[in-house]
């Protein structure tokens, strides 16, 4: 292909028609955590989020707000057990509206639910994650949904019933946490 030429030439002109695929290579895109995922959802969904805010001296992965409401959300570190983790997230004095509980790591069980739902606290567990980043989040009704079980849109019974709509529609439900 590139005859006779000096096998200097031969590389230079190698890297030149190969320079767009190191390119490439060199742009990929780092492994997303799992708190840049939520955050993405939580703003796709149209809902105000920032990350590692501080709020009462201690910081919290992601900050909600919504209509003058906030929601703490906590990731819950791989390796600690969920139970433990819960009741230190209830005993926190954060003066927000609702802290939600996030643990990818493990499928909560019905015991780890009740505890979080006795806290006071939302939980989602690794299920509830993965169904959450399949999902259609640019809609209405997934925003609707994410206002309701977040605690940031109160308990408007229309919104309940649109969101419960929302789920009877997928197969497997959205978030399991009713």
């Amino acid at each position: 292909m590139y005859g006779g030429l000096p096998p200097i030439l031969m590389k230079r002109a190698y890297d030149i028609l190969h320079a767009d695929d190191e390119e490439k290579k060199s742009k990929k895109k780092e492994p997303l955590t799992v708190k840049d995922v939520l955050l993405d959802i939580f703003k796709e969904a149209g809902l105000e989020a920032t990350h590692d805010e501080t709020v009462n001296g201690i910081t919290v992965d992601i900050l909600l707000k919504h209509n003058g409401k906030r929601v703490a959300v906590l990731l819950v570190p791989r390796g600690f057990k969920l139970d433990e983790t819960m009741r230190g997230y209830g005993k926190l004095k954060l003066n927000v509206d609702g802290i939600l509980a996030v643990c990818v790591h493990k499928k909560a069980n019905p015991e780890e639910k009740e505890l979080a739902s006795s806290l006071n606290l939302v939980l989602w567990d690794r299920d509830d994650y993965i169904r959450l980043k399949k999902a259609k989040t640019n809609t209405k009704s997934f925003r609707d949904l994410l206002l309701i079980e977040t605690g940031l849109a109160g308990r408007d019974p229309v919104l309940e019933r649109l969101s419960r709509t929302y789920l009877a529609c997928l197969p497997t439900g959205l978030l399991t946490f009713w």
